[in-house]
């Protein structure tokens, strides 16, 4: 490993997020396979001329962010990662469209429902009145049986009555709005990004650790016949997932 860049502070934390990202240069620039052991702590801690230790937090840290692996009595080693999955966003295509285009074994499952009033902050969001009902679900959306987002989708009662009598055979809530109720599809009016630490649902569903960030995009979708139809936010780990927003070239999305 190329030790030219000298370890600075004094702060031990410090040095060992400077070590955590020479070694992670390292595996990177090397392509380093996940069968190669990397330095061990001694000789990283000789190296760079800081006690043990610190090596050690630098190491752990590479583990829960799932860039290297622990393995007991033979040391470490770069973990093998699949390929980032890329959202490219579109206005006008949904999340399972997108990603059913693009992967044959893509797949949608509602984990849990509720109907419960509309809050505070919804009443203008939705163009609701106090005392009216919203529909809340919990989906995951899955790659070859890997779940690679946890969703959230809010839905004025008033817009799907019944609603849950469409859940049978479920593939995704834009068919059901289109074939259902015959609305048009909807077009997302609005669209946030933010990281976000992991809620218990991202690290059941995801299998992440607590430390690895969480992509939140929270958008709201329209119809001419409703107006705001669905406040949809999705969570996803944010070493394996990429959102792209192509906004010149939205006809590509489904690429």
């Amino acid at each position: 490993m190329d030790n030219r860049t000298l370890i600075s502070g004094e702060n031990p934390h410090e040095k060992s997020m400077q070590i955590a990202e020479k070694i992670l240069a390292y595996i990177k620039t090397n392509k380093i396979p996940p069968d190669k052991r990397l330095p061990s702590e001694n000789k990283l801690a000789e190296q760079f001329g800081v006690n043990r230790n610190i090596v050690r937090t630098a190491y752990s840290h590479l583990c829960s962010q799932g860039y290297v692996t622990s393995v007991q009595g033979k040391g470490h080693f770069p973990a093998r990662r699949a390929r980032p999955l890329i959202y490219k966003h579109s206005s006008t295509i949904g999340f399972s469209e997108i990603f059913g285009k693009k992967y044959d074994e893509y797949e949608n499952k509602i984990v849990s429902w509720t109907k419960t009033e509309v809050k505070p902050n919804e009443l203008a969001r939705f163009g609701l009145e106090e005392g009216e009902m919203v529909y809340r679900l919990r989906t995951l959306r899955l790659v070859k049986g890997e779940v690679i987002a946890v969703c959230y989708s809010n839905i004025p009662a008033k817009h799907v009555p019944d609603f849950e009598e469409h859940f049978e055979n479920y593939e995704s809530i834009n068919r059901i709005f289109m074939e259902s109720y015959g609305y048009e599809h909807p077009v997302c009016d609005s669209i946030s990004v933010k990281a976000a630490n992991a809620n218990s649902d991202d690290l059941k569903y995801l299998g992440i650790s607590e430390n690895t960030p969480v992509i939140t995009i929270a958008s709201t979708f329209s119809t001419a016949q409703t107006g705001v139809i669905e406040y949809f936010i999705i969570h996803a780990a944010g070493d394996k997932f990429i959102l792209n927003m192509d906004f010149k070239n939205e006809e590509r999305a489904d690429d």
